[in-house]
């Protein structure tokens, strides 16, 4: 036999064996289910566990205790930086007026360092004294070097100028005029040499005065041509050279006009970024002292109107009040001073509840400190942000609520803050309606169901419900006026419930047997 054949034989085998202990399954399951399904017999329901159906307006309200407050608090809080310990402080409920010391905080050590660094804003008021007066000195010898740099520049430009349009001119008019001066004598002396010359060939003169005319005439020739020599070294050398050393002493001067101002700028800036850094380090010093004296201040608390003061607690897990020794932090809440005219009671609403509330309800309060005494109000606030749980259930979300007192004002002034409060708040009304206990109806999966008297016994009866109540849920099908359900089916029918329960398990697709069981 091939091994493809052994296989197939195989699994055929073991499918057999696995339908036999199905089959086996079933049956004992069958069996066990039969006598769990057996109705066993039940205690009776006593004859004062049963309610009756009443039909009337039903109320739904939130009831809820809570504290009592001042709407309008005036404050405490602690405006000291530093974390300092609290040295006096006025007794629990002391009455103050506007003004008077309430609490005094511990300030030795922001008044010691207040003195160190008191002298060290003096010696930087000093340093940016200095500062300044180093920058009014550079201003003014800036100044002074400016003015006598561009006096240098302007002399030494007047000098080239001078010589260029008036010295240079007059020096070539001069030997011109001597050239000329020169050139008539040379033409005269010439002229007188011919003569005498011609005098002497005449026999009028003799050779003596002729070589005196020569010697005369000569010297003129010498000096025409060192007029013309002058001149011409004039114009080519001396002139040229002059101009140039009077014209590279302008320039130069101008150069040093520029860096005199440079420096001067340079200088000036030194100066102001000197007095800026020392003006800074005064402010810092300056700011640092108004701060600590601010917080000096801040350590004498002050009422700020009158009233009676009611000291915060040390901590959120603590009721015990502040006290003298306890170390404070910034902006923590030290007391506060209540207006005993305008008081709310703040209230912790769960999660499940607060979708009902909204500003404007109507509310009923009661003082359990105060018997007899009962206030109306109003809810004026709904916060949309939960609260924090608290120990030991931190995973509880409730949600803050505020109802304001109205009333008489006298009334209102014999509360006191911290007083416990129950408060009744009417969320919706219905009128007529059928209505039982809401310990009578027990929710069964989805659905709600009722035991429902039926001469010595009790039937489950499915109901429909609606509103619902802290006492009281309304029913909108399934009874009628003047039924009896067993007031508390979790305890009465405690058994029933366990074998309902049971059977539901088994039969839940079977609702015809379910609602004919006996019960």
């Amino acid at each position: 036999m091939s091994s493809i054949a052994q296989s197939a034989a195989f699994l055929r085998a073991q499918s057999r064996v696995t339908n036999v202990l199905l089959g086996l399954v079933v049956i004992v399951g069958f069996g066990l289910a039969s006598q769990s399904l057996a109705r066993p017999d039940f205690a009776p329901v006593p004859a004062d566990g049963f309610s009756f159906v009443a039909q009337g307006r039903f109320e739904v309200l939130i009831s809820q205790s809570g504290s009592l407050q001042s709407s309008r608090n005036a404050r405490l809080t602690n405006q000291c930086e530093y974390t300092t310990r609290i040295i006096s402080v006025v007794p629990q409920g002391t009455y103050v007026n506007e003004g008077d010391v309430v609490m005094e905080l511990d300030s030795s050590s922001l008044r010691e360092l207040a003195q160190e660094r008191e002298i060290l804003l003096v010696q930087a008021e000093k340093l940016l004294k200095d500062a300044e007066e180093d920058l009014k000195i550079q201003q003014l010898t800036n100044e002074s070097r400016e003015a006598d740099a561009e006096l240098q520049a302007r002399l030494a430009q007047l000098q080239y100028d001078g010589y260029r349009e008036a010295q240079l001119p007059q020096q070539i008019h001069e030997l011109e005029s001597a050239i000329a001066l020169a050139e008539e004598d040379v033409s005269r002396g010439r002229k007188k040499l011919e003569f005498v010359t011609e005098m002497v060939s005449l026999g009028y003169r003799n050779t003596n005065d002729r070589e005196v005319e020569r010697l005369a005439l000569l010297k003129a020739e010498q000096a025409y041509s060192l007029a013309q020599d002058k001149l011409r070294v004039l114009t080519e050398f001396t002139s040229q050279r002059t101009l140039t050393q009077y014209q590279a002493i302008a320039e130069e001067t101008q150069r040093e006009l520029s860096r005199v101002k440079l420096a001067g700028s340079a200088a000036m800036l030194s100066r102001q970024v000197k007095l800026h850094s020392r003006q800074r380090t005064w402010e810092i010093h300056r700011n640092y002292l108004d701060r600590l004296n601010r917080n000096i201040a801040a350590c004498t608390i002050r009422a700020p109107r009158s009233g009676e003061v009611i000291l915060s607690m040390s901590s959120s897990s603590s009721r015990t009040p502040l006290g003298e020794g306890n170390s404070v932090r910034y902006l923590q809440s030290l007391a506060s001073i209540p207006d005993r005219e305008r008081m709310q009671v703040k209230l912790r609403i769960h999660e499940s509840r607060i979708r009902l509330l909204q500003m404007g309800q109507a509310a009923e309060i009661h003082m359990n400190a105060c018997d007899g005494m009962s206030f109306a109000g109003q809810v004026t606030a709904v916060s949309t942000v939960p609260l924090s749980g608290q120990y030991p259930n931190y995973d509880l979300r409730e949600y803050n609520v505020l109802v304001d007192l109205t009333g008489p004002e006298e009334e209102i002034r014999q509360l006191a803050p911290g007083m416990t409060a129950q408060v009744a708040i009417h969320t919706s009304s219905q009128s007529d309606v059928l209505q039982v206990p809401l310990s009578s109806v027990v929710q069964l999966g989805r659905k709600y169901f009722t035991f429902l008297r039926d001469g010595d016994d009790v039937q489950l009866q499915e109901v429909a419900v609606g509103l619902s109540n802290d006492q009281s849920i309304v029913i909108t099908s399934g009874l009628e006026r003047g039924n009896q359900i067993v007031s508390r089916p979790r305890i009465v029918c405690a058994e029933r419930l366990l074998w309902l329960e049971r059977t539901m398990l088994t039969r839940h697709d079977d609702d015809d047997w379910f609602y004919g069981a006996a019960l």
